[in-house]
């Protein structure tokens, strides 16, 4: 992952934003449990791994995002199918990585995954916003820009804000699912979502407010580190993040992280609390200090 550039760390700082000034009243919770995945970059043994995840914390939904594949060649259908092939029972939904390519979008739609295209889906209850990755990197089809970050983000907002009241916080977008956070803190200062959810960073980054919402960012779910290839043995410690989402207060509730260290021990992390919704609008620090 390249090392984010001034403008790319300040893409966030828009004027301040106000929050919806009406609160909603509060009603009986109704969580949801979903497994969050992220930069797997084609580790097609973390396949099995994901599926007894998804069984053991009973989850309704998988949110994949980004960067299943190395460099989203043809070839690159078995990084895909590894995990569509354990992934059976729950739906997925995904949001591509500079890493996969339009031919991946397409492998995976033909799993049934819901493939994120810049609009708004409504899954297990949930409204989900997203896209895949602006740009391509790719070592076997080469380098591509389809919008800039900025441009990528106005989509995304337009989307999320079409049905949004500032009077009723109950028509906000649960989540917002992109793989860059590059992209996404220039979305969540609208005040139209609730949670953005990212990857692309091979590091934790949150639980915290990023605008008008809250934030966090996945870290490897198949142990990739710059450098190293996710093939074969893991490299490093691989996560998978298990998130309950009250779908009743459109508010994320809790956060655990499951950690596979390269000798392939297990470490169950605590439950996590969220910060509360910010009232006015916050430009997160992305950088790895931020990770620490």
């Amino acid at each position: 992952t390249p090392t984010p550039t001034p403008d790319e760390a300040d893409a966030g700082a828009d004027e301040p934003t106000t929050a919806p000034a009406t609160q909603r009243e509060e009603v009986e919770p109704d969580v949801v449990t979903m497994v969050l995945i992220s930069d797997n970059h084609c580790n097609t043994g973390m396949g099995r791994v994901f599926g007894e995840v998804v069984r053991l914390a009973q989850a309704e939904l998988v949110l994949n995002l980004g960067d299943t594949t190395m460099g989203g060649s043809s070839p690159e259908a078995l990084c895909v199918d590894a995990l569509a092939s354990e992934l059976t029972d729950v739906p997925v939904v995904v949001a591509d990585g500079n890493h996969d390519s339009l031919i991946t979008g397409d492998q995976e739609r033909g799993h049934g995954w819901t493939v994120l295209d810049g609009g708004v889906v409504e899954v297990e209850g949930l409204r989900i916003v997203g896209d895949r990755d602006p740009r391509l990197t790719s070592v076997t089809l080469g380098k591509e820009e389809f919008l800039t970050k900025a441009e990528a983000a106005t989509k995304l907002t337009d989307a999320a804000c079409a049905d949004f009241d500032p009077t009723d916080p109950t028509s906000r977008v649960d989540i917002l699912a992109i793989h860059d956070p590059y992209v996404g803190n220039r979305v969540m200062p609208s005040g139209c979502i609730v949670l953005e959810l990212s990857g692309h960073l091979h590091r934790r980054v949150g639980p915290f407010q990023q605008g008008l919402g809250v934030y966090f960012g996945m870290s490897s779910s198949g142990g990739a580190t710059a450098g190293n290839l996710t093939l074969g043995a893991l490299p490093a410690t691989a996560t998978i993040g298990v998130l309950q989402y009250d779908r009743a207060n459109q508010r994320p509730t809790a956060l655990r992280e499951i950690r596979i260290a390269k000798d392939q021990s297990v470490t169950l992390m605590p439950w996590e609390a969220f910060p509360q919704m910010p009232s006015e609008s916050v430009s997160a620090d992305l950088s790895p200090a931020a990770s620490n």
